[in-house]
């Protein structure tokens, strides 16, 4: 099929007939309510199994996965727009926090995952010494990262191999992802771990009736506006001044991105993160030049959860599921650890690790770190669906602070396990792992007496 604006204009309509139809079933679905399953999810869901992926019945365009890659942008740009940037003066700590976090997650994925094949399966299979390496690649990495790998190690006669185990890997780590996360996140709301949403029993019993949480529909006498107008339509729609000022920040990300590429062609700084750079510099002129108050939030909010639905959709019907795996017992007992690894990570490294919204922010670790930050953003958007985590925000600056030492880890890699090295990496990894706790604990980001237990109202009152 050619690719034309009409295939463009298909795949989108097909998505939103997804999303009406998902939505029509959380709204009537009991099992779907308790489950407090996204629309955007079951759409997805539905994508995969319907798309050309799954059952065949859909046939999306061949660019149906770079949809995701360009939706993100958007999401990011629009991070700052319409927000004061004195705020971002205050995010040192949550930067801080976060960095530890996915510094450990990252390390300890890499550095244990290798040794456990090494020394524990290994004295049961025969295999290969980066065999460990594909759980990061998969899990951490992605799709994208598995199949670099899988290029880099065919100069050491193991690329097939190693891009079907990475392809296979991070499909398991989606799936990891969502259903257990579902089921997190569910756990957490009940336990009030959470501090914007309360569990679907809770919200039964609610004085009054309010299914909002159960069903996603808005009773008459709670619904508010979207946004404010803050242009006059007899210039320019005031929903078409926004997305222009959203698609401002993203295009000059991408023009950043271009512009490295072509000065350090080896370095790949990702677009959303310099988009959100170049919204906050936008954000920046807007307040210089007193016109930042022509940007209103709530309107900038509900473009970029438009962006982020869509985005959630495509990205899930373009999972590409691997259906042979070679090694399957050892792969399996590897997976189960980086999962067991990703559940340790938030419920006894998080809730010590994070000062305030300590749940929201693991969680959002805990889908990139199960391989796609799609996953990141369906899990939080269930918890927080105001965004009021800044999650994605710090993530963005963490992402960039951290970018050096992730392409050190995909690029060196395959190199050091190729050449006789593994042992070394696995243990430099490894030790490496601890310290961003250490340096939690020095700088006093770590939060020892802090327990799962913290009531809602508590939480709130003391950050108020």
């Amino acid at each position: 099929m050619t690719f034309n604006a009409w295939s463009v204009f298909y795949d989108f309509a097909v998505i939103s007939v997804l999303l009406v139809f998902s939505q029509l079933l959380r709204a009537k679905v009991g099992v779907l309510q308790k489950l407090m399953i996204p629309a955007s999810l079951m759409a997805g869901a539905l994508g995969l199994l319907l798309g050309p992926n799954g059952l065949g019945y859909i046939q999306f365009s061949k660019q149906l996965e770079t949809y995701s890659s360009i939706l993100i942008v958007l999401v990011f740009a629009a991070l700052p727009l319409g927000s004061k940037l004195a705020g971002v003066k205050k995010m040192g700590r949550d930067v801080g926090e976060m960095w530890n976090v996915v510094s450990f997650a990252a390390l300890s994925q890499y550095g244990w995952g290798m040794l456990l094949c090494l020394f524990v399966l290994g004295a049961f299979w025969e295999l290969h010494q980066g065999f460990g390496y594909i759980l990061a690649t998969g899990f951490f990495g992605g799709h994208g990262t598995a199949a670099a790998v899988g290029a880099s190690f065919k100069a050491y006669q193991w690329g097939d191999e190693a891009f079907t185990l990475g392809m296979t890997c991070a499909t398991v780590g989606i799936i990891c992802a969502i259903i257990p996360g579902v089921f997190l996140n569910n756990l957490a709301a009940r336990k009030a771990w959470t501090r914007e949403v309360s569990s679907p029993d809770e919200v039964k019993g609610v004085k009054g009736g309010d299914t909002e949480l159960l069903t996603g529909l808005v009773a008459e006498n709670k619904r508010q506006p979207i946004g404010m107008e803050t242009i006059s339509g007899v210039s320019l729609e005031s929903l078409s001044f926004h997305f222009a000022v959203i698609m401002t920040a993203a295009v000059a990300g991408w023009y950043a991105n271009k512009y490295l590429k072509d000065l350090w062609p080896t370095v790949d700084v990702p677009t959303f993160c310099l988009a959100l750079f170049a919204g906050y510099i936008l954000q920046g002129i807007m307040e210089a030049t007193k016109s930042d108050t022509y940007v209103d939030r709530r309107t900038v909010n509900s473009l970029s959860g438009l962006a982020a639905d869509y985005l959630i959709v495509a990205g899930m019907s373009a999972i590409k599921i691997a259906l042979v795996v070679k090694y399957a017992v050892p792969f399996a007992l590897l997976m189960l650890f980086g999962f067991g690894l990703c559940i340790f990570n938030v419920l006894v490294i998080g809730p010590k690790a994070f000062k305030e919204y300590w749940f929201e922010r693991s969680m959002f670790i805990y889908g990139f770190s199960t391989g796609a930050l799609v996953t990141s953003i369906i899990l939080l958007r269930m918890i927080d669906p105001k965004m009021r985590s800044k999650s994605m925000e710090t993530y963005a600056i963490v992402g960039l602070l951290d970018r050096p030492m992730f392409i050190a880890l995909i690029a060196l890699g395959p190199v050091l396990i190729g050449t006789g090295y593994a042992i070394h990496f696995a243990v430099v990894c490894s030790i490496l792992a601890f310290v961003p706790l250490v340096l939690a604990r020095l700088v006093g980001w770590w939060y020892p007496k802090k327990g799962l237990e913290v009531a809602r109202k508590d939480v709130v009152a003391e950050t108020a």
